[in-house]
């Protein structure tokens, strides 16, 4: 077997390595964040359902919620996630990602029993995606660099509510997070990739996909202090997964075992929603992202001798903030309509933002409604994100010692939100 050169393996996973950098600050697609997700209904008000959850969406945005259902509710649902973006390097050509959309489901139902007199348990639990996706760019477009990249984190949480007063309800939830992760990138005839001494300039490095599972928790409290007013706040605690995998990158016909750790960060929410009338709620949130504490992903190849440098990537990234909107209107016994818009900050600075895993401060729109057929309903939601807000959603252009030098087009994201649920 021919051994690689030290030049030729570090130029082959240094790309694969920026991936891992921004890992903790992704939110379920394509490396830009999604402020918005888990549940057509949530995605409709604009994310902004900490303090209204009172179904099994519950489980993922307030577990205190659950003790609030009125019946047993099973709720059924998927998130089509398209992602925008282009990148045309200095003196280069544009490079796009594919629309294929990414698919996110969503499974959750719960129940409440009455203890005592005028208090209830309820017990739930959910499935779905909380943080990561897929990214995928055009390979006739691009012929270096990474190709594609999946990191993410998949979520069962099984949830315990109470309440406390007739006014005042508590959860908990276990989640027990299944992290995955795989690169591919490809090496083009350019100067970059080339070997010292000369060799073959082409190449591919694929990190295969590596996964295991993690343990965390969330706290929820919603508190009624009147009929048209409600409050709510949810902390999720850090969730670290440590996966190892035989024979998991490869590059030149040679195979390494490798392992690494995925920290995903701990998060506050905060929500308030009024009553403005019977049929009309308004809703806001505020959430906040503890990315910056994430100083270093360190990415353990088995039998590497050539310095920890080459494997272990600082982080730069920064807190996140995010504000929602969102209202809610019964039309009628049938029909109940949503609509609502979000604000998330930068956690990627432009020095370090990269053509696949893009970063900027983002806003969205959203729109949703419910149709109700007896105890069935089927929920339904669209969303637009785009990126650079600061900038006036125009194109960024980043000069030569940035990470990715040229333009950026604002980015972004257009998802389509569906789901079914019953009650009973």
């Amino acid at each position: 077997m021919e051994r690689i050169t030290r030049h030729g393996r570090l130029e082959a996973l240094a790309l694969a390595f920026a991936i891992l950098a921004v890992g903790p600050s992704l939110a379920h697609a394509g490396g830009i964040g999604r402020p918005n997700t888990n549940g057509a209904r949530a995605v409709g008000m604009g994310g902004a359902y900490n303090a209204v959850a009172d179904d099994a969406l519950s489980i993922y945005h307030n577990p205190a919620g659950l003790a609030r259902m009125s019946r047993a509710d099973l709720v059924l649902g998927a998130e089509l996630v398209f992602i925008i973006r282009k990148y045309t390097p200095i003196g280069g050509a544009p490079q796009r990602a594919s629309l294929a959309p990414t698919p996110l489901p969503f499974v959750g139902g719960g129940a409440r029993i009455l203890v005592g007199d005028n208090s209830f348990i309820a017990l739930g639990a959910a499935l779905y995606n909380s943080y990561g996706g897929s990214v995928k760019l055009k390979k006739s477009e691009v012929t270096e660099g990474v190709i594609q990249t999946t990191i993410g984190l998949f979520e069962l949480t099984p949830t315990i509510a109470y309440q406390v007063h007739k006014r005042v309800f508590i959860g908990l939830g276990l989640r027990m997070g299944l992290g995955f992760f795989n690169v591919y990138k490809s090496c083009g005839e350019l100067t970059v990739c080339l070997h010292d001494p000369p060799m073959d300039p082409t190449f591919d490095t694929r990190v295969s996909t590596m996964m295991n599972v993690g343990f965390g928790y969330q706290l929820g409290i919603q508190v009624l202090p009147t009929s048209w007013m409600g409050i709510g706040v949810t902390y999720r605690s850090h969730l670290n997964v440590k996966m190892s995998k035989k024979k998991a990158v490869e590059s030149e016909g040679i195979s390494m075992d490798a392992s690494l750790r995925l920290p995903f960060p701990q998060s506050v929410t905060a929500g308030v929603f009024f009553k403005l009338t019977p049929r009309v709620l308004l809703a806001a949130q505020f959430d906040w992202v503890d990315n910056s504490r994430f100083r270093e992903i360190f990415l353990d190849v088995d039998g590497w001798i050539y310095g920890r440098a080459a494997i272990a990537t600082d982080l730069f990234m920064r807190d996140s903030y995010g504000a929602h909107l969102g209202t809610e209107i019964r039309v009628s016994r049938l029909l109940t309509l949503r609509g609502g818009m979000a604000y998330d900050s930068q956690s990627i600075p432009d020095r370090y933002r990269t053509r696949e895993l893009a970063d900027a401060h983002k806003l969205t729109w959203d729109l949703g409604a419910t149709l109700r057929f007896g105890r069935w309903r089927l929920d339904m939601a669209a969303e637009l994100l785009l990126g650079d807000v600061a900038n006036g959603f125009r194109p960024s252009r980043f000069p030569a010692g940035y990470a990715a030098p040229g333009t950026h087009s604002p980015g972004g994201t257009f998802s389509l939100h569906l789901g079914g649920g019953v009650a009973w």
